[in-house]
């Protein structure tokens, strides 16, 4: 009689409920598709997306900016004065060096640099503000992202007004026009920078500046796929 109740009270126990456990949270495995909002994501993504969607109008600014060199361009001080680019100042394009090695460079021997003609203080700027990966090549896309990044931090009503905030159109294409001589300015077409106002027209439309940052300020406010 002692066994058999021995026994049935083990049988009890073997029939109580285990305690209740959620299994683990499993990452994402490497390559999988996640949808989120613009505001969700890390700074890095929201400028690789941004980049993407502006691809137009900077190639379009690079066209202008970097001249026949583009990518490789570079001056020494002045507009014009290094024809052969950074080949011909450093022995080596620009696109073969990392950015943190375009920026060494630009402590001795160039000053304004690649597709969007940044200059010293700028490009490390951007760098310091962002953490954005200085062991990156300074190719297009590195210099497409970073112009992306210059937007963001010297040009914010323009950054605000690609997220959809009440920036107008108008002040938009402003800012873009103080950033870069080759784009016209929002009521005239000239350059921001052309002599009294009164100079040349400017390389890249102002209804063409516009017409992109309405479409990217529009695809912004979508679920965004990130893989």
């Amino acid at each position: 009689m002692f066994r058999s109740l021995v026994g049935a009270s083990a049988c009890f126990a073997c029939l109580a409920p285990l305690p209740h456990s959620s299994p683990p949270v499993q990452p994402p495995p490497p390559g999988a598709i996640r949808t989120m909002s613009f505001q969700q994501l890390t700074e890095s993504e929201q400028t690789a997306i941004v980049a993407r969607a502006l691809s137009p109008l900077l190639d379009a600014i690079a066209d202008v900016e970097g001249g026949s060199q583009s990518l490789n361009a570079a001056n020494r001080g002045r507009a014009g004065d290094t024809p052969g680019g950074c080949l011909s100042v450093l022995g080596r394009n620009c696109t073969d060096m990392t950015v943190g090695e375009v920026i060494q460079a630009q402590r001795w021997s160039i000053f304004a640099v690649g597709a969007y003609q940044f200059v010293p203080c700028t490009l490390k700027s951007l760098i310091a503000k962002s953490g954005f990966n200085s062991a990156r090549r300074f190719d297009k896309v590195t210099q497409q992202e970073l112009a992306v990044l210059n937007i963001k931090y010297m040009r914010p009503q323009v950054w605000a007004y690609v997220l959809g905030e009440p920036v107008s159109a108008y002040r938009a294409a402003l800012e873009m026009a103080k950033e870069w001589a080759s784009v016209g300015h929002p009521s005239d077409n000239r350059s921001y920078y052309a002599g009294g106002r009164g100079g040349n027209k400017a390389k890249i439309s102002t209804s063409f500046v516009s017409q992109t940052l309405r479409d990217v300020r529009g695809t912004l406010s979508r679920p965004q796929v990130i893989r």
